[in-house]
């Protein structure tokens, strides 16, 4: 849930639509090419989009963008929260359902079933 003093408009004025006006942004933002991004989300997107209950629900787009800024930088849950303007522990609970979404969309295509396995044993 975004925090009600929090502006939506500041999430949507930010981040995201830089890259569409600048697409080398995802190289730098995210240490991956556009397309590399545009197919994460295709792949991620049914997993992590949530039903539109809130005025200014948080796209699947900006879920990963999060997430993928998070595990591209190393920057704190808090430090996110801060750039864009959601609340801390939304940020948490978005980074974890998203970094599993990634697995789970990835997880048959780029990891051996040997592998899946074993993973799988230690959890």
């Amino acid at each position: 849930m975004v925090c009600p003093t929090q502006q939506p408009e500041q999430r949507r004025n930010g981040r995201v639509q830089t890259f569409e006006t600048n697409p080398e942004y995802y190289e730098e933002y995210f240490r991956m090419t556009e397309p590399q991004f545009k197919l994460l989300l295709k792949l991620g997107a049914p997993l992590i989009v949530h039903d539109p209950t809130h005025i200014q629900p948080i796209t699947a787009e900006e879920r990963l963008v999060l997430t993928l800024r998070i595990l591209a930088t190393g920057i704190s849950q808090t430090a996110a929260a801060h750039s864009f303007a959601i609340c801390q522990t939304t940020i948490g609970n978005i980074f974890k359902e998203t970094t599993k979404a990634i697995y789970t969309a990835l997880k048959d295509v780029y990891i051996r079933e040997t592998q899946q396995r074993k993973m799988a044993a230690e959890c």
